[in-house]
Parts: C-alpha cells; structure tokens; sequence
C-alpha cells in the first residue's frame, strides 16, 4: 500500500523536522504510514494532511486506507492533457457534431 505505481518516495525519509512527519507525530501514526504518506505525490499527501487527524482506534491503519483510496481515485480520472482530443483537419475546434 502506498507504493503509487512503484514510485519512490517523494518527501525524504520519516525523521524529518517537516510537515509530514510533524502530521505523523501529531496524529500518533507509526513509521510504516508515514513512509507510505512520503510515497505519494505531493499533492495528494498534502490533499490527506488536509483532511485532518485519522480519527479511531488504529490512526495508523486509517491513514492508509486514506493513501490508498487517493491512489485510487488518481489513477481513475484522467489527466488534462489526456483528456483533450486534437482537432482533425476540417474540424471545428469545439464543435461536437464535426466530430461524427
């Protein structure tokens, strides 16, 4: 869990006087979550940190079901650059009945 597709970390190594590790030890979440926090793409830990503290018996073990719904929920939409389909030659840019 974690892992983003086998990217390696992106923050640094838990230890760090940053906001994830201040997060980390403000919340009571253990080493392994917070290494699984560091592997995500900045914008979604910072989207997770947003959130709050993991509220429940086990913080730890709900901040990774958070990590692995946002990796999720990033690899099912569609970047913007992808989603934006070129013109054909003759087409209109924009009309969608040039299209068929």
């Amino acid at each position: 869990l974690g892992n983003f597709g086998g990217r390696a970390a992106g923050m640094g190594a838990p230890g760090q006087n940053d906001q994830i590790t201040l997060f980390c030890r403000a919340t009571g979440i253990d080493s392994r979550a917070e290494i699984s926090l560091r592997r995500l793409p900045l914008h979604l830990a910072a989207e997770i940190m947003v959130q709050g503290p993991p509220l429940g018996v086990n913080a730890s073990a709900i901040l990774i079901q958070k990590i692995f719904r946002a990796e999720q929920l990033s690899r099912s939409q569609p970047t913007p650059a992808a989603s934006i389909k070129p013109a054909l030659p003759g087409q209109t840019p924009g009309d969608p009945v040039s299209a068929f």
